[in-house]
């Protein structure tokens, strides 16, 4: 067996000589089999150093990038399930289509990153920085997301169900036809974010800042919107069995929405009175 390194990539391709008996694991899986440990060895051996390596379709379950370089890495179409990238160094990484499933990564910087059509679950992204990155498409659930950065980022026909995002930062985040139900989302950051057609159904937006979003056909039914900043934000849809209590809505451009069932407190009815929104379905 030999192996050949390119010192840019550290991409190796292994040459199995050696005759494979029948019944036994194909050549294509021991070659497979083969680069994962040498990779393995090779990471270890230059302190974690992995700059603009290619790693594309590789079974990565289980590795520990933990404080890694991971710089302009290719990573598409990996399985990097129960992985390690605490506190890892990845800006321009490419993780388009790659499955991240209970993964730690806390703290990771990965501005810039590709996670186009990704599948993720179970990850703990608490304090991460990813900003002006592409979620298009990307499949999240169950991920706790406290405090991570996602500002300025292409998250269009994204999923994240049942997400922990408290206090996350997603300001001028494109969200249009996005799927964020069952989200806990308090004092969540989405100042001029574009909201079209999103779906809060059941998220928890309190203290949420709502300020200068567009949020044409959004739908918040049975949000929690407590004490939520609304300010200067277009918005029409549903609010259906929602709480507006205490939402700060000045300078609203409230278009057709369905309130029915709504609970607003009388600062909210007021508005209402106020600015005559006889679009709004209140009953």
């Amino acid at each position: 067996m030999t192996a050949m390194k390119d010192d840019k990539n550290f991409f190796f391709d292994v040459v199995v000589s050696a005759h494979v008996p029948k019944n036994s694991v194909s050549r294509h899986n021991l070659i497979i089999l083969l680069r994962k440990k040498m990779c393995y060895s090779l990471f270890n051996m230059i302190d974690k150093n992995l700059e603009e390596a290619s790693m594309s379709g590789m079974d990565l379950r289980y590795m520990d990038f933990s404080h890694a370089n991971l710089a302009r890495a290719d990573f598409s179409h990996c399985n990097l399930s129960n992985a390690k990238f605490f506190g890892t160094h990845m800006p321009n990484i490419n993780l388009k289509n790659a499955t991240i499933n209970d993964v730690d990564m806390r703290g990771c910087y990965m501005n810039r990153a590709d996670l186009t059509l990704v599948a993720m679950s179970n990850t703990n992204l608490n304090n991460a920085r990813i900003r002006d990155s592409n979620f298009f498409s990307a499949k999240i659930a169950n991920c706790s997301m406290k405090e991570v950065d996602l500002e300025n980022s292409d998250m269009k026909y994204a999923t994240l169900i049942n997400c922990d995002l408290q206090r996350a930062n997603l300001c001028s985040v494109d969200l249009s036809d996005a799927n964020l139900s069952h989200s806990y989302m308090e004092g969540v950051r989405l100042s001029f974010a574009n909201l079209l057609r999103i779906n809060f159904i059941s998220s928890y937006l309190v203290d949420a800042v709502l300020n200068n979003v567009y949020a044409k056909q959004a739908n918040f039914h049975k949000a929690v919107l407590l004490g939520a900043d609304l300010n200067n934000s277009i918005v029409s849809g549903s609010l259906r069995d929602a709480n507006l209590r205490s939402t700060k809505l000045e300078g609203i451009q409230l278009g057709d929405c369905c309130l029915v069932g709504t609970e607003f407190d009388d600062e909210v009815v007021e508005f209402f009175r106020r600015e005559k929104k006889q679009n709004c379905i209140l009953q």
